[in-house]
């Protein structure tokens, strides 16, 4: 281990300017990293930092360099910036089928809950060959529960390789030249969230020796949702040729291209064949029409809101039985013990049994020179009203 030497010069260098962090920003004005002469801890203010670098070289392949860095105080947040490099057959050789640069950055903060893995391939990363480059990345981001952490988003998590469903932009993940005639350019991704997972990729190659053109496309993507399940996927491929010709005063222009594309959803499985052929385009139906899919009504959302099994959606004569309603609202939704709303009282509340558990929906005693109260609702809400004993809107 190299303490705060060579490691954050390189960090300093080379992981500062990729990272994306939230961090990165703040890893820059550490002393440590501004002056590799510096001790690795220090203070500033009510704030304290520790810092510690590395480098790891395994296999006579891959060398690791890193550095993590920890600040404490007000508040506690950790970074760990790396940059991985990967030679095949070995660092030294003076030919290589393989040289990757990956930048990878780690910022975790205890206050807000959250924590994101980045990483980034360097520009100068090939395979085979160095006219063949890689580029792309990887990220994972988790939300925890902490003391400014956003409630709303405690447990979610996102990671993704390579980009996202065709909906978003994706970058390309190989670009390779060969010679001046022939190219090849691809992608692939992959993401998964608590809700969804999608996938797919992309290849392109193209030809072009003076007159003559050739290309040739195939791509495929998926997006599956969980709850309700749901999945979408599309494929195709296309070749095509082209000719141009001039001689003297006349043009010719010969162009052929072939293609056909498949669609398909479910549940029910069905979808559609998209045959184009130059001079003539048709398609190919099969399954249930996409127009027939039954949209959700207002009670099945409500349910899907409350994360509800598809039993207790259809059972809704048995949940009226057990439903309590709050007074005044005779069109809410009926749900097991109000499931859709919140009722938390902040202050004045008075107990008027002796027992300390409460009923859902039961009546409050309340001081009313200082009640207060909070209602949540997981549906949206489009108006709020305050009934009497009656049922009348009070003004």
């Amino acid at each position: 281990m190299e303490m705060l030497c060579d490691g954050c010069s390189m960090v300093r260098r080379e992981m500062v300017s990729q990272s994306t962090g939230p961090h990165h920003k703040a890893v820059v004005a550490f002393p440590v990293l501004a002056s590799p002469s510096l001790s690795g801890s220090g203070t500033l203010g009510d704030t304290y930092w520790a810092a510690a670098g590395m480098t790891i070289d395994a296999f006579q392949m891959i060398s690791l360099h890193a550095v993590a860095v920890v600040m404490f105080g007000q508040s506690v947040k950790l970074g760990i910036y790396a940059v991985a490099l990967v030679d095949i057959p070995n660092a030294k050789s003076p030919v290589k089928f393989v040289h990757v640069e990956l930048g990878i950055g780690v910022a975790v903060d205890f206050d807000y809950g959250t924590m994101r893995v980045e990483g980034q391939l360097s520009p100068k990363s090939f395979i085979l060959d160095p006219n063949c480059h890689l580029t792309g990345g990887f990220a994972l981001f988790y939300w925890f529960d902490a003391t400014h952490a956003d409630k709303s988003l405690v447990s979610n998590f996102v990671f993704t390789l390579g980009g996202y469903h065709q909906a978003f932009r994706i970058p390309d993940s190989i670009s390779w030249s060969l010679g001046s005639h022939l190219s090849l350019s691809g992608e692939a991704y992959f993401a998964i969230t608590p809700k969804v997972c999608m996938g797919g990729g992309r290849l392109h190659t193209a030809f072009s020796a003076g007159p003559i053109e050739a290309w040739f496309d195939a791509f495929a993507n998926f997006l599956i949702n969980y709850k309700p399940f749901h999945f979408a996927s599309s494929a195709g491929i296309c070749v095509g040729v082209r000719f141009n010709s001039d001689v003297l005063f006349i043009h010719t222009h010969i162009s052929v291209e072939v293609g056909a594309d498949l669609f398909m959803w479910g549940p029910p499985l069905a979808g559609r064949v998209h045959v184009d052929i130059k001079v003539a385009k048709f398609d190919i139906n099969f399954g249930a029409d996409k127009g027939d899919e039954k949209e959700a009504n207002i009670e099945e959302f409500y349910h899907l809101v409350l994360q509800a099994s598809s039993q207790q959606s259809n059972s809704r004569a048995a949940e009226e039985d057990r439903a309590l309603i709050a007074e005044g609202e005779e069109d809410i939704l009926p749900g097991d013990l109000n499931q859709g709303h919140t009722f938390l009282a902040t202050s004045g509340l008075l107990n008027n049994s002796s027992s300390i558990d409460r009923v859902q929906n039961a009546d409050w005693v309340v001081r009313g020179g200082s009640f207060s109260f909070v209602v949540g609702c997981k549906m949206a809400v489009q108006d709020a009203q305050l009934v009497d004993e009656n049922g009348k809107v009070v003004n």
